[in-house]
């Protein structure tokens, strides 16, 4: 009985002996890439790179990010820099990537202009759904559908936010006539929103029409009449909507 206590009292030595030196290569190795991560230069970022985006700057981006070459990769606060940088007006959404073991890829959503806003203190580029992506005192973009009429109840206009109108419906009307004419590819045959006093929305086209509609609802209801004359027949007539039967016609 003495003999095999002995034993086993040698094997749990050599047990715990073993178990000790594993955690000791362990350790090692655990501070031996401690040093490689934190204590070298290889982890060191070399470049950042925006991909594909083409509306800011580079130097502009990267200020806004407050990304810096030469940072430790692990230490960059990449959350936060897509935060700072989603709230550029130009911008949509952000995904940065870490490629290890130097370097930072950024990828931006684009907002992109739809139409032109005129309100009481110059211009704002909006996208479809009426986020502000640039506020102007003189617009440079001609290829944009201009909206015009809401100056008077225009009451908030902040980049990176929807522009709001009082009452909201009216600029909830004006974003929903986008919103068909883009479903229909017809917007860049439109130059003009404007909406009148009475709430109506006038499209003034490229061919220089004029097309009187009751709101976004008239539209749609007479979108096949519209697609028909936009992409084929536009030439100089001012055509009424508003009233429940066929399209009135007279020359401009």
């Amino acid at each position: 009985m003495s003999v095999d206590g002995s034993q086993r009292r040698k094997e749990a030595r050599i047990k715990k002996r073993r178990n000790v030196i594993r955690f000791l290569i362990v350790s090692l190795v655990l501070v031996g890439m401690g040093c490689l991560v934190f204590l070298t230069d290889i982890f060191l970022v070399r470049s950042i790179e925006f991909i594909d985006y083409e509306y800011l700057e580079e130097n502009q981006l990267l200020e806004r990010s407050e990304l810096r070459v030469g940072e430790h990769i692990l230490m960059m606060d990449t959350g936060q820099a897509a935060k700072n940088l989603n709230q550029l007006g130009y911008v949509k959404n952000t995904s940065i990537v870490r490629v290890f073991p130097n370097r930072i890829k950024v990828y931006i959503t684009p907002r992109e202009p739809a139409a032109i806003l005129k309100w009481t203190e110059g211009y704002a580029y909006i996208d479809m759904d009426g986020v502000v992506a640039e506020k102007t005192k003189s617009p440079d973009r001609w290829d944009l559908v201009w909206i015009t009429g809401l100056e008077a109840i225009v009451s908030k206009v902040d980049e990176t936010d929807p522009f709001q109108t009082t009452p909201s419906w009216l600029g909830k009307d004006v974003l929903a006539a986008l919103k068909i004419l883009q479903k229909e590819d017809l917007l860049t045959f439109v130059a003009e929103i404007n909406v009148t006093e009475d709430g109506q929305l006038h499209l003034y086209t490229k061919g220089e029409s004029l097309i009187k509609t009751a709101g976004s609802e008239n539209m749609k209801s007479k979108i096949d009449f519209l697609f028909t004359y936009l992409r084929e027949k536009d030439d100089r007539m001012v055509i009424d909507l508003t009233h429940g039967g066929n399209p009135t016609f007279t020359p401009r």
